[in-house]
């Protein structure tokens, strides 16, 4: 049995190591070097010339290419996606509509009259619309925020949210914005390593009706709804947001409109001409 394993393991064909141009070593991942620190590809994927199949081979398959499009940025596709196609709309609105149907359950030591009041101020506000609001522009845009209004904080939005110096009946709801709505993440970022905001924005300039212009807001009055994650370096890229969940089915949805386009159009197009000839029967 020994010598059957040894005759296997010599079997096993190893890869083929190669020493890479100047031009594919730039292309490189880190990592890849042998002990002398010189840069090495690893040769061992499929292919069969003859067949014109697999890696390298001249076909079709292998003159695919993969752009990075980005299209979270498209502020006025997003918008046209979603007020124009109802599969887009549905994608949106379907998720948070049955997070937010049943609503939620309160779970604390609170006795039956302070619950009610709860129930009182967020049926006042409009907390659960909000919400609602906020999950959705997080999902089609990539990001939104719901500025937490507090009676009596207006000039003090700047400091970090005391839950002391909250009195009985000031919070008066949530003001929701998108991202690209006057909402500007600040360079500054959480460094408390405690905080479940660290790495993230310390401070927001939001410009919208009731606030200051340009006001500078901390990041502890500030609610987050965002996308989908992305990537550190991407995620830098978009000021700290998601990315929206149309990116990610945007090549599918417009496979399917156009041969939706397409069946239609076959449809309307096949039309019956027929000529009429006197004597043509009689000549066959």
């Amino acid at each position: 049995m020994r010598r059957n394993k040894k005759r296997n393991k010599m079997k096993q064909p190893a890869a083929a190591i190669v020493k890479p141009s100047e031009k594919q070593q730039r292309k490189l991942p880190p990592g890849l070097f042998t002990a002398d620190q010189t840069p090495m590809l690893m040769m061992d994927a499929f292919t069969n010339p003859a067949a014109r199949v697999g890696t390298h081979s001249d076909n079709i398959m292998e003159a695919t290419e993969y752009f990075m499009t980005r299209i979270t940025r498209d502020m006025g596709l997003m918008n046209t996606l979603y007020r124009n196609n109802w599969i887009v709309k549905r994608l949106i609105d379907v998720v948070p509509e049955d997070m937010m149907k049943n609503g939620y359950q309160l779970n604390s030591q609170l006795d039956i009259d302070a619950r009610r009041k709860l129930t009182r101020i967020e049926r006042s506000t409009g907390l659960r619309a909000k919400v609602l609001k906020g999950l959705k522009w997080g999902r089609l845009y990539g990001g939104a925020v719901g500025v937490i209004v507090i009676d009596g904080h207006d000039d003090i939005l700047e400091e970090p949210l005391d839950l002391d110096m909250v009195m009985p009946d000031s919070f008066k709801g949530l003001i929701i914005l998108d991202r690209w709505s006057g909402v500007m993440p600040q360079l500054e970022t959480v460094t408390d390593l405690a905080s479940p905001d660290f790495g993230l924005p310390e401070y927001y300039n939001i410009q919208a009706d009731g606030l200051a212009y340009n006001q500078r807001i901390h990041h502890s009055r500030i609610v987050r709804f965002t996308g989908r994650d992305l990537p550190y370096v991407e995620e830098l890229g978009e000021s700290y947001w998601g990315a929206s969940e149309l990116e990610h089915v945007f090549e599918e949805l417009k496979k399917r409109d156009n041969t939706s386009w397409n069946i239609a159009s076959l449809f309307s197009g096949q039309t019956c001409t027929c000529t009429k000839k006197r004597g043509l029967k009689k000549r066959h």
